[in-house]
């Protein structure tokens, strides 16, 4: 599918001229943040790929990061204490417009669990539960100065600080900014293009929503780029409103879509932390709106999964076009929450994986 035009803008959502439009493009981006989740793997190594991603998108890198360094969201990772890196996301390039870039960065295995446990009454947990809670209050909450000005949390903040552009055989990878922009500059000098006539699309979907943030802030504030869009997915709050005012100041292209049954969007909690100022918010289905909110255009099942998965924000934004996003057995649970049936997806037959492994 191409890419869709017009591109989603936050002021589409203050009227109904141009909102059904802007849901429909959310959703046919979500797609690539569910997935980005689906291309995680539970060990150091560089994922094989997702055919799902072609014919439009050709890959370019692997974007990866320290996961012990500051509790990422891999849980288990964590508590083992590895100190290596792992996949989080990945560049693209479209192959029928060449100056189109796409990066996803992955949202965490557990994100919706560790977002429960932020928000639990601490005498209700026991043991290794209100151990690892204690942690993740700490080290993803803690507050830390932005180089800019304004707070952020410092877990989040550290995931994107120790994030890098290459495989995991890179030696000396650069940091995740500065080698997304030399990595698209050599890519279209190559075609005899320039880098402010690229453009670039980020996309994330629960903690890699956040980090999409700090990463679409540096692109926007020292690339050059034609224009970076963001469109974020169950974003926690990236940080305080200072920081969020500068993200604004950015002339970031972002909107930013919570599910108000989402428990994700509430964390870290106010009031030092708060949403984005370009923050969409999806009410239940039948509920009444107000400016910049929207109804769901499906019904989903009331559960902290499914009022949280990448594909059930695609359906919530446009079931026309979340019942054609490709699906496989690995998405079933994700599906399944999907109550409303012109809006869920068919689950497809054999593999997403592609013949040979992207390098």
């Amino acid at each position: 599918m191409a890419i869709p035009t017009p591109i989603p803008v936050f002021s589409h959502f203050s009227d109904n001229t141009a909102v059904n439009q802007a849901r429909d493009a959310l959703a046919w981006y979500a797609q690539f943040a569910m997935y980005a989740e689906d291309l995680y793997v539970h060990d150091s190594s560089d994922p094989r790929g997702d055919i799902r991603f072609a014919p439009d998108w050709g890959f370019v890198d692997w974007l990866r990061t320290t996961v012990a360094a500051d509790i990422v969201g891999d849980i288990e990772h964590w508590l083992l204490g590895l100190n290596d890196t792992t996949y989080f996301g990945a560049l693209f390039r479209h192959l029928q417009e060449p100056d189109q870039y796409l990066i996803t960065i992955r949202g965490t295995e557990s994100g919706p669990e560790w977002a429960q446990n932020v928000v639990a009454t601490p005498d209700v947990l026991h043991g290794m539960t209100l151990a690892l809670t204690t942690q993740l209050i700490k080290k993803g909450g803690n507050a830390k100065a932005h180089p800019d000005g304004g707070f952020v949390p410092a877990g989040f903040y550290g995931i994107y600080e120790a994030m890098t552009l290459g495989a995991a055989a890179t030696a000396s990878p650069p940091a995740a900014a500065t080698g997304i922009t030399q990595k698209i500059a050599s890519l279209q000098a190559a075609n005899r293009r320039t880098l402010g006539g690229a453009s670039v699309t980020v996309v994330g979907h629960s903690l890699g929503a956040a980090v999409a943030t700090y990463l679409s802030y540096d692109l926007a504030k020292n690339s050059g780029f034609a224009q970076v869009n963001t469109y974020l997915l169950a974003t926690p709050h990236p940080g305080d409103k200072i920081y969020t005012e500068h993200f604004t100041g950015t002339g970031v292209n972002c909107v930013s879509v919570a599910y108000e049954r989402d428990l994700v969007p509430a964390v870290p909690p106010p009031p030092l932390y708060v949403p984005l100022a370009e923050t969409v918010t999806i009410r239940v289905n039948g509920s009444p709106v107000a400016q910049n909110e929207i109804a769901a255009s499906a019904t989903i099942g009331d559960s902290i999964g499914g009022n949280h998965h990448a594909v059930c924000y695609a359906a919530m934004l446009s079931s026309t076009v979340a019942k054609n996003i490709a699906c496989y057995a690995l998405d079933k649970a994700c599906v399944d929450c999907i109550q409303s049936p012109s809006a869920q997806p068919q689950l497809l037959q054999g593999s997403n994986f592609p013949t040979s492994p992207w390098s």
